[in-house]
């Protein structure tokens, strides 16, 4: 698995939009985002990676969500 550092483009890897809400899964799809925060919860194992995600039309508002960095992959 990558390790994410601050200021890198990254998406949600396509084999785990199925998993993720269809509502969530639409408006994550090919979509690039930047990363701003990786961390390690205490008492967990797995990095997770605060991404900001951009907006794709002037009508949407830029997002910022935590995901597991096995979700990821750099774009």
């Amino acid at each position: 698995m990558p390790s994410f550092k601050v200021q890198q483009i990254v998406q949600i890897r396509a084999d785990q939009l199925p998993y993720m809400l269809p509502s969530m899964a639409r408006q994550l799809d090919r979509r690039k985002g930047e990363v701003i925060d990786t961390f390690v919860p205490l008492g967990k194992r797995g990095q997770i990676v605060k991404v900001r995600w951009i907006a794709r039309r002037a009508t949407e508002r830029d997002v910022t969500m935590e995901h597991p960095e096995e979700d990821l992959q750099l774009a």
